[in-house]
């Protein structure tokens, strides 16, 4: 429920239980209480009433209707140009019902209205001040979407410079990955050559590459013999253990 902090008004047209035929109704929404007046265009009639928000409460309570939801309902019903979704407007022995009906038909208010043929005036400056107040609101949301659509070109240019270096940055790894990757190419080339040269070379020479990797497994296996040799031989040595006598030769008497 939005309860008003200020005088906020309201003018708009809600269909008649007559066909083609409505009702103007400028509503004043206080802290307190409703002011209402409704111009019969049909019968060009006026009248006013009012109505407190107690009364909405306590008729919201009549009903067992919450009082947020009751109140909200009445609002929409008497502010939406054209009228509310299931809501009926009825002026009869001056006044006014709002009766909803859905599954059920539902008096929502009863308001004691009283004629008045001077609100023709009010109803004009009413609509002029609410038209001025929604240029002035249009104008507003027309400088607020510039700003934003300004806001959002510059967004849209900054994703886009943002991409466009993205994506020559990605161009410039691609590239030197591809120098890397050929010059690997290269190098493995050229050893390959380099090992088909040698095998030349030792044909040639009447030697079989299979007897030099032969001779070449068997000096490396000689190399490891030597060194786990070698490794014997720097081994700490042992204590020697051998008993040593613990008994003195005996003394010789001499001159005897």
């Amino acid at each position: 429920m939005d309860l008003p902090t200020q005088t906020t008004t309201f003018v708009n047209k809600v269909p008649q239980t007559i066909p083609d035929q409505h009702f103007i109704l400028k509503t004043e929404w206080h802290t307190n209480n409703i002011n209402l007046q409704i111009l019969d265009t049909h019968r060009s009639k006026e009248w006013q009433g009012n109505v407190r928000f107690d009364d909405l409460k306590q008729s919201s309570e009549e009903l067992e209707i919450p009082y947020e939801k009751f109140f909200d309902e009445c609002k929409e019903a008497l502010t939406t140009n054209g009228g509310a979704k299931h809501f009926e407007y009825v002026v009869e022995n001056d006044k006014f019902n709002l009766i909803k009906k859905d599954q059920f038909q539902i008096q929502y208010l009863e308001l004691d209205l009283t004629t008045n043929p001077e609100l023709k005036s009010d109803f004009g400056l009413a609509a002029v001040d609410l038209i001025a107040s929604l240029r002035a609101e249009l104008s507003q949301c027309k400088e607020s979407t510039k700003e934003l659509n300004e806001k959002y070109q510059t967004m849209v240019s900054t994703v886009e410079k943002c991409l466009e270096e993205k994506n020559q940055l990605e161009k410039n790894l691609l590239n030197k990955f591809a120098l890397l990757l050929n010059s690997k190419k290269d190098k493995i080339a050229e050893l390959q050559d380099l090992l088909v040269e040698k095998n030349r070379l030792l044909e040639d020479a009447g030697i079989s590459p299979e007897e030099t990797t032969g001779q070449q497994e068997k000096k490396n296996s000689t190399d490891c013999d030597a060194n786990d040799n070698d490794d014997d031989f720097l081994q700490p040595t042992q204590v020697m253990t051998q008993p040593v006598s613990k008994s003195l030769p005996k003394r010789v008497k001499l001159g005897s």
